[in-house]
């Protein structure tokens, strides 16, 4: 117990010494001209990107999600508390309702300079090598959690490349690097994100469009819906 009290003393010293030899001030984009579109908007940490996205940072959010009662629930809250939204309901695991979703944006708010591909789904419990994870299951998990990365972006990307602007924003997992037993889909769908957004931004450097940036975060364990999954 003492041990930990001085290690934790000690980095807590670090760190004040660090912040005042060379502070940190993370440069906060101005996104109130800008369009940010959340997948997977209803609940979790999707919803409170939204919420920050809207009431901190006075961005117009396009909240996307399959559970209308819970989408439209946030696009509420969001303009209670004076922010702008506009919820739809889509499956982003289908590509053409994806494509059909993304012209109504266009043409009902606005082209979209901020994508966030948060949209996801557990099945963590399942060996693949018994059996009890089944082909629906797989199909499910690279549908939601890798493939409507690329049709959001096959929607989307085109206007930022035409304006060398934009942020893209795709939501993988801690699982992408530290895999485990009875998560094999949903890993292995996860660290395809990782290479996606790779590549992207490999291509995106190539093309010599700098003003776009590529970013790839993986959450731990956040106390979100998709951990009910965990037993």
């Amino acid at each position: 117990m003492c041990v930990r009290i001085v290690c934790s003393s000690l980095w807590s010293a670090i760190c004040l010494l660090f912040s005042c030899l060379w502070p940190f001030r993370p440069r906060v984009p101005d996104l109130s001209a800008d369009i940010c579109l959340v997948t997977g908007a209803a609940q979790g940490l999707g919803r409170h990107l939204a919420l920050q996205l809207a009431t901190e940072w006075g961005a117009t959010l396009v909240l996307w999600d399959i559970d209308e009662e819970k989408v439209r629930a946030v696009e509420r809250e969001i303009r209670d508390a004076g922010g702008t939204a506009h919820a739809y309901v889509v499956d982003c695991s289908e590509r053409e309702a994806v494509y059909r979703a993304a012209e109504c944006v266009r043409d009902e708010v606005g082209d979209v300079a901020v994508l966030i591909n948060n949209a996801g789904v557990g099945g963590f419990r399942g060996s693949f090598i018994d059996g009890e994870l089944t082909d629906e299951t797989i199909v499910k998990m690279f549908s939601v959690n890798a493939l409507a990365h690329f049709w959001t972006l096959r929607a989307f990307l085109p206007w930022m490349m035409d304006n060398d602007y934009g942020y893209v924003v795709n939501v993988a997992s801690f699982a992408a690097y530290v895999p485990g037993p009875h998560v094999a889909a949903y890993a292995a769908a996860k660290a395809s994100v990782r290479s996606f957004s790779d590549s992207l931004r490999c291509e995106l450097s190539l093309a010599g469009k700098r003003g776009i940036s590529v970013t790839c975060v993986y959450p731990s364990f956040i106390n979100t819906g998709i951990m009910s999954t965990l037993n």
